[in-house]
């Protein structure tokens, strides 16, 4: 298993994540959904991939020197397989530039 990072914001991506939140029905209420759709185009999104599908995703906000985690989710196929791991890390990195 070959996992990518990116945090390429594009259509495609947000609506990957919407899709795989919609699948996750004992995670995310439709409620939250809705609420994703506003934070995925106002915030920051990370997006794990393998072989250009979504296995995962982070939306993040930051602020005044902090970095606030809004929404985790993982395809069910890629859970406990350390993806949440790589997604955070990546955030890491991106909070040290900071």
């Amino acid at each position: 298993m070959k996992i990518i990072i990116s945090n390429i914001k594009n259509k495609k991506n947000i609506n990957d994540s919407l899709e795989l939140a919609r699948n996750l029905k004992e995670w995310f209420t439709q409620e939250a959904i809705e609420s994703m759709k506003v934070d995925f185009q106002v915030n920051n999104i990370l997006i794990a991939l393998e072989k250009n599908k979504i296995a995962g995703f982070l939306c993040y906000s930051s602020y005044n020197g902090s970095i606030k985690i809004l929404w985790i989710g993982v395809k069910r196929d890629y859970q406990r397989k350390g993806i949440v791991s790589l997604l955070k890390n990546k955030l890491e990195k991106i909070a040290k530039k900071y």
